[in-house]
């Protein structure tokens, strides 16, 4: 029977099973097959990597050091922007 210890994940993924079916993951932040994963540390990265759509992004500055956080990334005009971090926290 397979394990997690079966595959070789990127060490920025995490190997998950789902019903019996496992897979790498990558990590929030990154991006990729779970075998290889890239660092997403600005919307142009998040471009680059296929993710063409207006919305939310978690990303990982470089030398940020703490957890990904999320951005709405605006892709317009070939003009790629971080307009502001989201923050999910209720006051």
């Amino acid at each position: 029977m397979l394990s997690c210890n079966d595959y070789q994940c990127d060490t920025n993924a995490l190997c998950d099973n789902r019903n019996g079916i496992f897979e790498c993951r990558c990590k929030d932040g990154y991006r990729g097959d779970g075998v290889t994963c890239t660092r997403l540390t600005d919307c142009t990265d998040v471009y680059n990597a296929g993710l063409v759509e207006d919305s939310v992004y978690k990303i990982l500055p470089t030398g940020w050091t703490e957890k990904a956080f999320e951005v709405y990334c605006k892709e317009r005009w070939n003009v790629r922007s971080i307009l502001f971090p989201i923050d999910r926290k209720k006051p």
